[in-house]
């Protein structure tokens, strides 16, 4: 048996066949249709071009894993193609989305690939070692993401074993018990920059997949030194920490209270990089996500694991947002409202 487990980067075979088995019920009944037809172009989710590229190679990509769609993979390999030798977006949060994209991409197709997946390879490495420096907290978050994508794409161990051990030494160094990333914020409340719940949303999303990538990337080594870093954990401070504050911002942004003017909405920022609190759900089940994702699925990140409540739906079962979630977030509330 190989030593890595090759599928969709982000979710395997036992996913998809637990989709299948569970495609009439809720929330899967919603996502499915997804799948019947290819996303449409230059709608508020793809607005631009190179957004809807992705978006079609990605349909593609899943159509193949499970439908078997040969046609559909035979056009995202010549979208995919064209992807990854195109020329940079010029922004480090685009390029870096774009190759988290393109990687997916190249997994779901690895077996119709064949011989024209190395040179694929070679082409993603490149524009991989091109990204530029990543200097706010969330592109480092980010370009440790990618690094284990590198390792799990081109199959060198070093780079997934040093993006884990970098994911470990940010849950022990840079994430406080409430939830928050000190880098991005500062100490100081009222101190953080314009823009600081942005950072703070990609950061948890970054490394949340990486989670899910080296959970999927170790399948095959369960029992044999498997090691989760969605459990991982320095006195009980993991990275469910910070997704379920970040998930309580979601309901209440006036109380994000490190940036001088209060924040009045981010639910346009959870549609955007949310779709990852599905893997979240799934890993490490976490108040009040239910209720959130309630209000959000089906879900869909084209650089963000693609239609995650797809894959990682099936499993979320473990109880349906109710008022007891609801007064659950209350207590929460007036809990920070007596520490702000």
């Amino acid at each position: 048996m190989s030593a890595w487990s090759h599928f969709g980067l982000f979710f395997g075979e036992a996913e998809r066949d637990q989709a299948l088995a569970q495609r009439e019920e809720a929330p899967l009944v919603a996502a499915w249709p997804a799948l019947a037809r290819p996303p449409a172009i230059g709608t508020p989710s793809l607005p631009e071009a190179r957004d809807s590229l992705h978006a079609l190679a990605l349909w593609g990509g899943f159509r193949f894993r499970w439908a078997g769609d040969e046609e559909a993979a035979a056009r995202a390999r010549a979208i995919v193609r064209d992807l990854v030798a195109g020329e940079s977006a010029g922004e480090y949060h685009a390029d870096a989305g774009a190759l988290l994209a393109q990687a997916q991409c190249l997994e779901l197709l690895r077996p119709f690939l064949r011989e024209e997946l190395a040179p694929l390879q070679g082409a993603w490495r490149q524009a991989w070692q091109q990204l530029p420096r990543a200097w706010e907290y969330d592109e480092q978050a980010w370009a440790r993401l990618l690094q284990g994508v590198a390792g799990v794409l081109l199959e060198e161990a070093g780079h997934l074993e040093a993006a884990m051990t970098a994911h470990r030494e940010a849950i022990e160094r840079d994430l406080h018990p409430e939830g928050y990333w000190r880098p991005v914020v500062g100490e100081e409340m009222g101190a953080a920059p314009a823009g600081s719940f942005r950072r703070q949303l990609r950061a948890t999303q970054a490394y949340a997949l990486l989670a899910e990538v080296a959970e999927q990337a170790q399948r095959n080594k369960r029992g044999q030194g498997f090691a989760s870093l969605w459990s991982f954990h320095k006195r009980h401070v993991s990275i469910r920490t910070a997704i379920a504050y970040c998930a309580y911002y979601y309901f209440y942004p006036e109380h994000w209270r490190w940036e001088a003017q209060p924040l009045r909405e981010t639910a346009s920022l959870f549609r955007q990089y949310g779709a990852f609190l599905e893997l979240a759900l799934r890993r490490v089940p976490t108040r009040p996500l239910p209720l959130l994702l309630r209000e959000l699925r089906p879900l869909f990140g084209v650089y963000g694991g693609g239609w995650t409540t797809l894959t990682h739906g099936a499993a979320s079962k473990r109880g349906t947002a109710s008022r007891d979630w609801r007064r659950w977030l209350d207590r929460w509330r007036q809990r920070l409202l007596v520490k702000g």
